[in-house]
């Protein structure tokens, strides 16, 4: 079964491009399949890190709001 995902070109640097060759072959991957694999790992890290920010802010309020109640 082929997959009908759209077809992008990519400029890359050479040495970019080597080191992802590099972690291809080590990881036993696809050149395609690393740069793939390396885009979907930031992005899911990203949407972590928003996560935690929040869940960081939220406590923050949740101390702020403890503290302007805690009597001097």
């Amino acid at each position: 079964m082929s997959r009908s995902w759209p077809v992008y070109s990519l400029r890359v640097p050479e040495d970019v491009h080597a080191q992802i060759s590099k972690a291809a072959r080590r990881n036993k991957r696809s050149i395609n399949s690393e740069y793939l694999y390396r885009i979907e790992t930031s992005l899911a890290q990203a949407s972590s890190l928003e996560q935690l920010l929040k869940e960081v802010r939220e406590l923050n309020q949740r101390i702020e709001k403890m503290e302007s109640k805690k009597p001097d």
